[in-house]
């Protein structure tokens, strides 16, 4: 049975109640009824909706993260947040869990694309930082020319 609760909200989504399960959105019901079914098809177990872990950073609880599922299938643990929109406390607190749990594999849902969240190396973001100038630069200098 779904059942909709009507709330005006920040990001307009419409709450739902599935086998008694609220879900921020429609989105995110949707994926709640795929993952059923891929359970029952036996590709995944143990489903678990809105899992709750506590971050802690050297030794330190700085706060807790509620994703909106959790499940094992073969490669693991795997933890899913959908999101119509990225608002700005997620980028923190995903790289939190991520450095918290780098065993968990993290997925975010966004419409039709799934995502899996990787922590970049220091190496990584200065090499991704140093391409973003190159293009920028280039780009600065393409409108230069024009004019």
């Amino acid at each position: 049975m779904v059942k909709r609760i009507n709330r005006q909200r920040h990001s307009r989504a419409v709450k739902q109640i599935i086998d008694g399960v609220v879900f921020d959105s429609g989105m995110e019901a949707d994926r709640y009824r795929e993952l059923v079914l891929l359970e029952e098809a036996g590709q995944i177990v143990n489903l678990v909706c809105h899992p709750r872990f506590d971050l802690i950073v050297g030794g330190f609880w700085v706060g807790h993260i509620t994703l909106d599922f959790g499940y094992h299938d073969i490669a693991g643990c795997v933890v899913e947040d959908v999101k119509g929109r990225v608002f700005r406390d997620f980028p923190l607190r995903r790289n939190l869990f991520k450095a918290c749990y780098p065993d968990i594999k993290f997925l975010v849902v966004k419409r039709d694309k799934v995502i899996e969240v990787k922590l970049k190396t220091k190496e990584e973001k200065e090499k991704a930082r140093r391409k973003y100038e190159i293009v920028r630069r280039t780009k600065e200098e393409g409108r230069k020319v024009r004019r």
